[in-house]
Order: C-alpha cells, then structure tokens, then sequence
C-alpha cells in the first residue's frame, strides 16, 4: 500500500503534446517506476485551460513513504537530468508539484449497491523559507 503520493499539475501548449506524452509514458514514467520505493503511477489528461490553447495534466505517483519522492528532493533530480529530460520537462506551463503522506483512510462497504462516486482530500502545510510544500 501506498504512504506517500507525489502529485504534479502542468499544462502543456498544444502542438507539444504528441512528443512529450510519447516520452513521459515510454521513458519517463518507466524511469520513475524502477527507482527503489515507487509503487504506481497514473496520468490524466484534462481540459484546454483557457483561451492560450493550453492543456492542463495530472500525475499521481504512488511511493512507500515520501522519502521516495524527497530523497534525493525534486531540486536535486533536476541536477541529474539528461538533455532530453530537460528538453521534455521544459515544455511544461505552470508546473505544481506536492508530496503528501497517508495519514489514515477509510473504506467504505463492500455491501454497497448503489454506484459510488470516488473522493480524494488533500490536506497541504506549506513551510516558510522552503520552496517545496513540505519536506
């Protein structure tokens, strides 16, 4: 099971899509999945933004506690990326990332009959003088 889920936010400006999804689906994600304590990974893609045509997109990563996502930190991995991680990385618009940490959760009844609709909260700290939410 998961403790730790590492969520970033992005756009994208169309006409960069095929590319960058093709690498971020192909390599990225494979990358990201065979380092020590990555569990799942999962990509959504949403909708034009507004009137600049952008594309807005979600990825859980799924980890065994947030040391997956934190050590090394997010600003270190960006030290170590090749030149087309960088090249990908840099087609994003208004990246946002957050790790956050199971703190408990509830199951519903496996009895229920009626359709269900799925909830996620997230709760988020942010801690002065540091640049990543919390860690």
């Amino acid at each position: 099971m998961s403790q730790a889920i590492w969520i970033l936010r992005y756009d994208l400006t169309s006409g960069s899509e095929y590319e960058y999804l093709n690498w971020f689906h192909n390599i990225h994600i494979p990358e990201k999945l065979a380092r020590s304590g990555y569990l799942w990974a999962v990509h959504y893609k949403g909708q034009i933004v507004n009137s600049e045509n952008k594309r807005s997109y979600l990825v859980l990563f799924g980890g065994v506690s947030t040391r997956t996502f934190l050590d090394p930190s997010p600003a270190e991995l960006r030290g170590m990326q090749d030149d087309l991680t960088k090249e990908m990385i840099g087609k994003r618009l208004s990246s946002k990332g957050n790790v956050y940490a199971l703190e408990w959760s509830v199951n519903g009844s496996k009895n229920v009959q009626e359709p269900r609709s799925i909830q996620i909260d997230f709760f988020s700290i942010r801690a002065d003088g540091n640049d990543e939410e919390v860690g």
